[in-house]
Protein backbone atom coordinates (compact mmCIF):
# COMPACT_ATOMS: atom_id res chain seq x y z
CA UNK A 1 0.00 0.00 0.00
CA UNK A 2 2.94 2.39 1.05
CA UNK A 3 4.31 1.15 -2.45
CA UNK A 4 1.48 2.70 -3.98
CA UNK A 5 0.91 5.73 -2.25
CA UNK A 6 4.50 6.51 -2.89
CA UNK A 7 3.86 5.92 -6.90
CA UNK A 8 0.75 7.94 -6.88
CA UNK A 9 2.99 10.72 -5.54
CA UNK A 10 5.33 10.11 -7.54
CA UNK A 11 2.97 10.52 -10.83
CA UNK A 12 1.48 13.34 -9.30
CA UNK A 13 4.54 15.24 -9.40
CA UNK A 14 5.98 14.29 -12.64
CA UNK A 15 2.23 15.14 -13.78
CA UNK A 16 3.13 18.86 -11.82
CA UNK A 17 6.11 19.10 -13.65
CA UNK A 18 4.61 18.68 -17.42
CA UNK A 19 1.46 21.53 -16.45
CA UNK A 20 4.85 23.43 -15.35
CA UNK A 21 6.64 23.12 -18.58
CA UNK A 22 3.60 23.27 -20.84
CA UNK A 23 2.32 25.93 -18.97
CA UNK A 24 6.15 27.50 -19.90
CA UNK A 25 5.60 26.50 -23.48
CA UNK A 26 2.41 28.13 -24.06
CA UNK A 27 3.46 31.22 -22.57
CA UNK A 28 6.33 31.25 -24.62
CA UNK A 29 3.93 30.43 -27.95
CA UNK A 30 2.06 33.38 -26.83
CA UNK A 31 5.05 35.52 -26.76
CA UNK A 32 6.34 34.16 -29.90
CA UNK A 33 2.84 34.85 -31.63
CA UNK A 34 3.11 38.53 -30.15
CA UNK A 35 6.45 39.28 -31.34
CA UNK A 36 5.74 37.35 -35.18
CA UNK A 37 2.49 39.92 -35.36
CA UNK A 38 5.11 43.06 -34.45
CA UNK A 39 7.70 41.52 -37.01
CA UNK A 40 4.63 41.38 -40.03
CA UNK A 41 3.26 44.59 -38.43
CA UNK A 42 6.64 45.99 -39.03
CA UNK A 43 7.60 44.28 -42.46
CA UNK A 44 4.02 46.12 -43.76
CA UNK A 45 5.16 49.22 -42.67
CA UNK A 46 8.19 48.98 -44.27
CA UNK A 47 6.84 47.57 -47.89
CA UNK A 48 4.09 50.43 -47.21
CA UNK A 49 6.80 52.81 -46.88
CA UNK A 50 8.74 51.67 -50.33
CA UNK A 51 5.99 52.10 -52.17
CA UNK A 52 5.47 55.71 -51.05
CA UNK A 53 8.89 56.01 -52.12
CA UNK A 54 8.88 54.61 -55.16
CA UNK A 55 5.12 56.87 -56.08
CA UNK A 56 7.42 59.98 -55.01
CA UNK A 57 10.62 59.32 -56.47
CA UNK A 58 8.19 58.92 -59.95
CA UNK A 59 6.53 62.13 -58.88
CA UNK A 60 9.71 63.97 -58.76
CA UNK A 61 11.09 62.37 -61.68
CA UNK A 62 8.34 63.55 -64.09
CA UNK A 63 8.45 67.36 -62.34
CA UNK A 64 12.16 67.52 -62.76
CA UNK A 65 11.58 66.54 -66.35
CA UNK A 66 8.69 68.77 -66.94
CA UNK A 67 10.78 71.74 -65.77
CA UNK A 68 13.84 70.87 -67.42
CA UNK A 69 11.54 71.28 -70.66
CA UNK A 70 9.95 74.29 -69.52
CA UNK A 71 13.37 75.60 -68.74
CA UNK A 72 15.11 74.68 -71.74
CA UNK A 73 12.17 76.63 -73.78
CA UNK A 74 12.60 79.33 -71.75
CA UNK A 75 16.28 80.33 -71.97
CA UNK A 76 16.60 79.71 -75.98
CA UNK A 77 14.86 82.41 -76.51
CA UNK A 78 16.48 84.47 -73.59
CA UNK A 79 19.90 83.91 -75.29
CA UNK A 80 18.53 85.10 -78.53
CA UNK A 81 17.91 88.68 -77.21
CA UNK A 82 20.72 88.35 -75.23
CA UNK A 83 22.92 87.64 -78.44
CA UNK A 84 21.15 90.55 -80.14
CA UNK A 85 21.38 92.77 -77.67
CA UNK A 86 25.07 92.22 -77.67
CA UNK A 87 25.43 92.10 -80.90
CA UNK A 88 23.84 95.58 -81.33
CA UNK A 89 26.19 96.95 -78.78
CA UNK A 90 29.44 95.96 -80.51
CA UNK A 91 30.08 98.92 -82.45
CA UNK A 92 31.92 102.55 -81.00
CA UNK A 93 30.53 105.92 -80.92
CA UNK A 94 31.17 106.62 -84.63
CA UNK A 95 29.49 103.04 -85.36
CA UNK A 96 32.59 101.09 -86.59
CA UNK A 97 32.36 97.43 -85.88
CA UNK A 98 34.57 96.35 -82.80
CA UNK A 99 34.46 92.55 -83.21
CA UNK A 100 33.81 91.54 -86.73
CA UNK A 101 33.46 88.11 -85.47
CA UNK A 102 31.51 88.34 -82.65
CA UNK A 103 27.70 87.84 -84.38
CA UNK A 104 29.16 84.83 -86.09
CA UNK A 105 30.44 83.46 -83.07
CA UNK A 106 27.58 84.31 -81.47
CA UNK A 107 25.48 82.64 -83.58
CA UNK A 108 27.23 79.78 -83.72
CA UNK A 109 26.81 79.16 -80.05
CA UNK A 110 23.11 79.65 -80.01
CA UNK A 111 23.20 76.36 -82.79
CA UNK A 112 25.09 74.57 -80.43
CA UNK A 113 22.74 75.21 -77.42
CA UNK A 114 19.68 74.47 -80.17
CA UNK A 115 21.13 71.03 -80.62
CA UNK A 116 21.97 70.10 -77.59
CA UNK A 117 18.28 71.19 -76.64
CA UNK A 118 17.47 68.79 -79.90
CA UNK A 119 19.38 66.17 -78.23
CA UNK A 120 18.61 65.17 -75.34
CA UNK A 121 14.64 66.14 -75.69
CA UNK A 122 12.34 64.01 -74.76
CA UNK A 123 10.03 64.71 -77.67
CA UNK A 124 8.75 61.61 -79.79
CA UNK A 125 9.16 61.64 -83.38
CA UNK A 126 6.50 62.16 -85.57
CA UNK A 127 4.52 59.80 -87.95
CA UNK A 128 5.92 61.81 -90.95
CA UNK A 129 9.46 59.52 -90.08
CA UNK A 130 7.45 56.41 -91.41
CA UNK A 131 8.41 54.77 -88.18
CA UNK A 132 6.48 53.71 -84.93
CA UNK A 133 8.19 53.10 -81.91
CA UNK A 134 6.16 50.38 -79.71
CA UNK A 135 6.62 49.30 -76.27
CA UNK A 136 5.17 45.85 -74.98
CA UNK A 137 5.07 45.41 -70.88
CA UNK A 138 3.41 42.52 -68.79
CA UNK A 139 1.98 45.09 -65.97
CA UNK A 140 0.84 42.29 -63.72
CA UNK A 141 -1.48 44.68 -62.28
CA UNK A 142 -2.01 47.82 -63.53
CA UNK A 143 -3.50 49.05 -59.98
CA UNK A 144 -0.72 48.01 -58.26
CA UNK A 145 2.02 48.60 -60.56
CA UNK A 146 0.95 51.99 -62.57
CA UNK A 147 4.30 53.98 -60.98
CA UNK A 148 6.20 51.63 -62.99
CA UNK A 149 4.30 52.25 -66.14
CA UNK A 150 4.92 56.30 -64.87
CA UNK A 151 8.43 55.50 -64.85
CA UNK A 152 8.37 54.13 -68.01
CA UNK A 153 6.66 57.06 -69.89
CA UNK A 154 8.87 59.28 -68.33
CA UNK A 155 12.26 57.17 -69.14
CA UNK A 156 11.83 55.78 -72.69
CA UNK A 157 10.59 57.40 -75.68
CA UNK A 158 7.78 55.54 -77.64
CA UNK A 159 4.79 56.26 -79.69
CA UNK A 160 2.70 53.23 -78.06
CA UNK A 161 2.69 51.15 -75.01
CA UNK A 162 1.26 48.03 -74.84
CA UNK A 163 0.30 46.98 -71.41
CA UNK A 164 -1.32 42.96 -70.78
CA UNK A 165 -2.01 40.88 -67.99
CA UNK A 166 -3.75 44.72 -66.61
CA UNK A 167 -6.02 42.71 -64.50
CA UNK A 168 -9.58 44.98 -63.35
CA UNK A 169 -8.46 48.99 -63.16
CA UNK A 170 -9.56 51.96 -63.11
CA UNK A 171 -9.84 53.48 -65.77
CA UNK A 172 -11.22 56.75 -64.64
CA UNK A 173 -7.93 57.16 -62.34
CA UNK A 174 -5.20 56.33 -65.49
CA UNK A 175 -6.96 58.50 -67.80
CA UNK A 176 -6.29 61.55 -65.48
CA UNK A 177 -2.19 59.69 -64.52
CA UNK A 178 -1.73 59.16 -68.56
CA UNK A 179 -3.41 62.15 -69.61
CA UNK A 180 -0.86 62.87 -72.97
CA UNK A 181 -2.00 59.31 -73.82
CA UNK A 182 -5.44 58.16 -75.43
CA UNK A 183 -6.51 54.56 -73.69
CA UNK A 184 -7.91 51.96 -75.41
CA UNK A 185 -8.67 48.95 -72.97
CA UNK A 186 -10.01 44.91 -74.15
CA UNK A 187 -11.22 43.20 -71.10
CA UNK A 188 -10.02 39.44 -70.73
CA UNK A 189 -11.72 36.63 -69.82
CA UNK A 190 -10.64 36.37 -65.64
CA UNK A 191 -9.57 39.55 -63.40
CA UNK A 192 -6.30 38.98 -64.06
CA UNK A 193 -6.28 39.36 -67.83
CA UNK A 194 -6.83 42.30 -69.99
CA UNK A 195 -5.09 44.50 -72.81
CA UNK A 196 -4.55 48.32 -72.53
CA UNK A 197 -3.21 49.71 -75.47
CA UNK A 198 -1.64 53.79 -74.64
CA UNK A 199 -1.17 55.98 -77.66
CA UNK A 200 0.63 59.53 -78.31
CA UNK A 201 -2.96 61.78 -78.22
CA UNK A 202 -0.94 63.43 -81.24
CA UNK A 203 -1.76 60.46 -83.31
CA UNK A 204 -4.98 60.16 -85.92
CA UNK A 205 -6.48 56.72 -84.62
CA UNK A 206 -9.07 54.53 -85.15
CA UNK A 207 -9.94 51.58 -82.90
CA UNK A 208 -10.68 48.06 -85.10
CA UNK A 209 -13.45 46.23 -83.69
CA UNK A 210 -12.70 43.11 -81.65
CA UNK A 211 -14.60 40.91 -79.48
CA UNK A 212 -12.11 38.09 -78.61
CA UNK A 213 -11.24 38.80 -75.15
CA UNK A 214 -8.09 40.41 -74.60
CA UNK A 215 -6.89 41.41 -77.88
CA UNK A 216 -7.16 44.79 -78.25
CA UNK A 217 -6.42 46.50 -82.22
CA UNK A 218 -5.65 49.87 -83.03
CA UNK A 219 -5.05 51.78 -86.40
CA UNK A 220 -3.05 54.67 -86.43
CA UNK A 221 -3.05 57.20 -89.35
CA UNK A 222 -0.66 58.71 -90.81
CA UNK A 223 2.20 59.42 -93.90
CA UNK A 224 2.21 55.01 -93.30
CA UNK A 225 -0.73 53.64 -91.62
CA UNK A 226 0.25 51.32 -88.98
CA UNK A 227 -2.06 48.38 -87.20
CA UNK A 228 -1.23 47.69 -83.23
CA UNK A 229 -2.63 43.96 -81.95
CA UNK A 230 -2.41 44.17 -78.04
CA UNK A 231 -2.70 40.43 -77.44
CA UNK A 232 -2.49 38.29 -74.34
CA UNK A 233 -2.76 34.91 -74.73
CA UNK A 234 -2.94 32.75 -71.27
CA UNK A 235 -2.90 29.22 -71.72
CA UNK A 236 -5.83 29.00 -70.13
CA UNK A 237 -6.93 31.53 -74.05
CA UNK A 238 -10.80 30.29 -75.08
CA UNK A 239 -9.67 31.45 -78.69
CA UNK A 240 -7.24 30.16 -81.32
CA UNK A 241 -4.95 32.19 -83.36
CA UNK A 242 -6.37 31.77 -86.45
CA UNK A 243 -9.21 34.52 -84.96
CA UNK A 244 -6.63 36.95 -85.55
CA UNK A 245 -6.56 36.50 -89.30
CA UNK A 246 -8.64 38.62 -90.19
CA UNK A 247 -6.83 41.29 -88.15
CA UNK A 248 -3.39 40.37 -89.63
CA UNK A 249 -3.03 41.71 -93.76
Amino acid sequence: MDDLLGKITELNNHLTNLELKYSKFEQFMIEKNTSDLSVKQNVNLLSQHSTDYKKELVHHSILIERHENVFMKLIIPMFEDLFELISSQNQDKKGNILDADLKVKLERYLIQMKKEFSSTSDELPSMSSSSLHVLLFNVRGLDLRWQEVLLLISSLKFDALILVETGEFNIWFHQKIFQDYRLLYQKGENRNGGVLILIKESFSISRVPCSIPNICVVDIKGEDNFRIIGVYAPDSKSWSWDDLSAFVS
